[in-house]
């Protein structure tokens, strides 16, 4: 990117900052997006996107595109437009200096709406300084919060990039998520016998006993250094006077070794063997990915963020986003840093650096020339 370019874009930080501003005031957590999505939509259409909206019963996807006649090489840029939940309070960013604030009390929504003020962004700049560029789509979900819903749901056959950028994991701009775990949640119904524990507690066999046992065989928290554990909830009892005769135990585990988790699937699966009226749910929410570093894309990316003046640092995560979701659905997906820190927190905040930075990113991988 040319020097003189570089400082025509950073006079428009002020129209990044007021887009980041103008999405985080408008509440959109899980599955109660349409008043954002809306938002987006009619953004959209100023920009001439052809918009695909893609409706489900849980929610809806968003699927803007741009194409080009300088190439075919299609490129995706993915963001959520939900937030975790923040109750009925209203969001107010604040600016103090070069970081972006709540109030401190609420979330401020950079996860994932910086990211998404990044994407119109450089969308508006290309287009006002003429710059050839490849064709790309926003592809825009809902319900990330919830269980990567909308990605899951997302129809790969209704849109055309193959190779998708997200920006969704905490920290400065220029990290490259190099690994995710697959991670699994787990259900287990310990049943009991229902007894007076004054008047015949003989008779009774207690539940809650059995599951403090059933949690105390497994490890707790960092099994290993890419390997988690987590027993989150615990529900049972109805009295101090009765015996209890059902506890439901919930939680999760997560891992990049597939050998680690054979054996704590097997672990869960073998509780029927060791205790009595038990019964174990597991599910898969989604699958963990290592990125290859000689990957064409990922090589192509390591040179924009270098273009961009940055060091690019990948980094493992532990946790999940839509690029799990769409590398599982056979698509390149890789996931960045978007200079959001503390996510789904009060103190969660940004720095305007990371939202230009970010942006230039964005433009210097949709970018073919110079601007005209």
């Amino acid at each position: 990117m040319r020097p003189d370019f570089v400082i025509f874009y950073r006079m428009k930080t002020k129209r990044v900052i007021d887009f980041f501003f103008h999405s985080v005031k408008i509440p959109s957590p899980s599955y109660r997006e349409n008043k954002y999505r809306i938002f987006l939509e009619k953004k959209l259409e100023k920009l001439g996107a052809e918009i695909i909206v893609e409706k489900s019963e849980e929610g809806t996807n968003l699927i803007a595109r741009f194409p080009s006649k300088f190439s075919n090489d299609w490129i995706g840029l993915s963001a959520h437009m939900d937030t975790v939940e923040n109750g009925n309070e209203k969001i107010t960013p604040v600016l103090d200096g070069n970081m972006i604030w709540s109030s401190g009390e609420t979330i401020l929504g950079a996860d994932n709406k910086s990211t998404i003020s990044m994407f119109f962004e450089a969308a508006k700049t290309i287009q006002e300084n003429n710059i050839k560029h490849r064709p790309f789509e926003f592809l825009l979900t809902f319900g990330e919060e919830k269980h990567l819903t909308g990605a899951r749901l997302l129809n790969p056959e209704k849109f055309i990039s193959r190779k998708i950028l997200l920006m969704d994991a905490s920290g400065k701009v220029g990290g490259i998520i190099e690994s995710s775990p697959t991670h699994y949640s787990f259900k287990i119904i310990v049943k009991g016998k229902k007894a007076h524990a004054g008047i015949e507690p003989e008779k009774g066999k207690n539940a809650i006993k059995a599951a403090a046992l059933i949690i105390t065989s497994f490890p707790d928290g960092r099994i290993s250094p890419t390997t988690t554990f987590n027993v989150g909830e615990i529900r049972g009892g109805g009295a101090t006077n009765i015996v209890p005769d059902e506890v439901v135990i919930e939680g999760e585990f997560r891992s990049t070794e597939k050998d680690q988790i054979d054996e704590i699937v097997e672990q869960l699966m073998n509780l029927n063997l060791q205790f009595e009226d038990i019964k174990t749910d597991l599910v898969q929410d989604y699958l963990g990915y290592s990125l290859k570093k000689e990957d064409s894309f990922v090589k192509e990316i390591v040179q924009v963020i270098k273009k961009t003046g940055l060091t690019p640092h990948f980094t493992a995560s532990g946790g999940g986003s839509d690029a799990n979701i769409f590398r599982e659905k056979g698509l390149n997906a890789v996931n960045l840093t978007s200079g959001m820190i503390e996510p789904h927190t009060y103190n969660e905040c940004i720095a305007v650096d990371d939202l230009i930075k970010g942006t230039e990113i964005i433009i210097n991988i949709l970018s073919l020339s110079e601007p005209e």
